[in-house]
């Protein structure tokens, strides 16, 4: 989440022990560094999904990719994503033309032009990520004032790409609540977000799995809102935004 790499080798090795796969939602951690490498994600997972969405670090417009070891799943995929027509190098026939639908599929194939902004857009990756970086470590020099803040851990063996800049808030040290401060806060023209809310309270799972409650989840999203971080906001922007919260906070603190 954010772009915060998991522990991947103590789910290893939790895999490995009981025979499982390991699904990489590595979505937001295009750039991160997990042990010094970029090619965590699939040296740990057997599956990586990728989001190439205009949000994330790097983008082609809209859609995304998948990484993974199965060459039966890879044959899979790639005949889903094309009308569920089988890839020609994965069967034998003299006739040129010739080729085999086995399933149903879609047309979920990238356009040349996606790949071609895509393909520019992953040269300037670690550009894109250090700026980010470079946004974190001003939000998290000016929110460790605060003992009712809690920003991303950090770690020697991690090295966080920051899609998101999530903070979790300890609103009983404040004397108002959270909607309180995300209009306070979008009255001064800054646009907050909180990521996310729990799943099992959606519609669709609450009817399908009727949980009743998930008490580290709850508090997580009591708590937890997002600043903005992106490649084009600028030192100003970034100093205002903090302002808003210093002026906040000496406010509306107990």
């Amino acid at each position: 989440m954010a772009g915060y790499p998991c522990d991947w080798e103590a789910l290893k090795k939790i895999s490995s022990k009981y025979k499982i796969d390991l699904i990489n939602d590595n979505c937001h951690a295009m750039g991160s560094l997990y042990e010094g490498s970029k090619k965590y994600a699939i040296k740990y997972a057997d599956y990586v999904s990728h989001s190439f969405h205009p949000v994330k670090n790097f983008t082609t417009g809209e859609g995304g990719a998948i990484h993974l070891k199965k060459k039966n799943i890879y044959k899979k995929i790639l005949s889903i994503k094309n009308h569920g027509i089988q890839p020609k190098e994965f069967f034998h026939n003299k006739k040129p033309w010739y080729y085999k639908m086995n399933t149903f599929g879609y047309n979920f194939r990238m356009s040349d032009i996606n790949c071609s902004l895509g393909s520019s857009q992953l040269l300037k990756l670690d550009k894109f990520i250090n700026k980010r970086i470079a946004i974190a470590k001003a939000y998290d020099s000016f929110f460790r004032q605060y003992n009712f803040i809690k920003v991303l851990p950090s770690a020697r063996n991690i090295l966080c790409s920051y899609h998101l800049y999530p903070i979790r808030v300890n609103f009983n040290k404040l004397k108002e609540d959270k909607i309180f401060l995300f209009n306070y806060m979008k009255s001064k023209n800054i646009n907050l977000q909180v990521h996310y809310i729990p799943v099992y309270k959606q519609p669709f799972y609450k009817k399908k799995f009727k949980i009743k409650k998930l008490t580290e989840a709850e508090r997580y999203y009591k708590e937890a809102l997002s600043l903005p971080i992106y490649y084009q906001l600028a030192k100003k922007e970034m100093k205002y935004i903090l302002e808003q919260f210093r002026v906040f906070f000496n406010k509306y603190k107990k």
